[in-house]
């Protein structure tokens, strides 16, 4: 069991350390006010999450992509409990909902609860218990790992302090960064593929990448994501050339 605060290891470092170790386990965390917080971590990627504050859930999800009505939905509901289903097993059976979308929507809704965590205070205590999960059917019953990049781009997005992105990269300086190429898998936004494009084509600094992205705090934050999940790796040559792409004036 490993124990500490999130005042000396905030959530996004957190969530990378137990990437890094590809750890399996839940992480519990209690926060100043009593209320405890779990995410169960499978190979490092977080899998289930259950909080004690209102969270995102699936059939929300689903209602904000369109891909089900908030009438359907409700109607849903009653039907699972009548058929003791779940919601997304109902979904897919009674009312021809795609499998893939339900397993999206899964994923997502960890994510979500994980970018809450980011938002918690300093004071937060932690504890991780390897190899246990203390969620069993609670957040989802059955693991739906996310995608690494998407639970560490949500909880730099989401985390309390602006300044954590900048601090997790403060120590590369000006060596020069590149993007491995497995790295373009889940990025969708201009300003995300602006930066794996960017990162892509030549080494940069991330320094010099924040000052030509369309948002640079963001461009930051993606940086510090791919670094944290290791899709991002110092240029490690003593030639290495470090030249920042051009604005864009349009």
């Amino acid at each position: 069991m490993r124990l500490g605060t999130l005042q000396r290891r905030p959530v996004p470092l957190l969530f990378s350390t137990l990437y890094t170790q590809r750890a399996t386990g839940t992480l519990s965390l209690g926060d100043p006010i009593g209320d405890t917080h779990l995410v169960h971590f499978e190979g490092g990627l977080p899998a289930k999450a259950s909080l004690a504050v209102p969270s995102l859930r699936v059939g929300e999800l689903l209602v904000r992509w369109d891909v089900i009505t908030p009438a359907t939905l409700t109607g849903a509901l009653v039907h699972a409990a009548e058929l003791e289903l779940r919601l997304g097993e109902c979904l897919v059976g009674c009312y021809g909902v795609a499998r893939e979308v339900v397993e999206r929507a899964l994923r997502a809704q960890v994510v979500a609860r994980c970018a809450k965590l980011a938002q918690l205070p300093a004071a937060t205590s932690y504890a991780f218990f390897a190899g246990v999960d203390l969620l069993g059917e609670a957040g989802g019953g059955e693991p739906w790992p996310s995608e690494p990049l998407d639970a560490m781009l949500a909880v730099l997005r989401a985390t309390r302090d602006p300044r954590a992105s900048a601090a997790v990269l403060a120590h590369l300086g000006q060596t020069p960064i590149e993007a491995a190429p497995e790295a373009c898998a889940t990025f969708a936004t201009a300003g995300e593929v602006e930066v794996l494009e960017s990162l892509s084509e030549r080494p940069f600094t991330h320094a010099a990448l924040a000052a030509c992205a369309r948002d640079p705090r963001d461009a930051v934050n993606v940086v510090a994501a791919l670094f944290l999940t290791g899709l991002v790796h110092v240029v490690d040559r003593a030639d290495a050339t470090v030249i920042a792409p051009a604005r864009r004036t349009a």
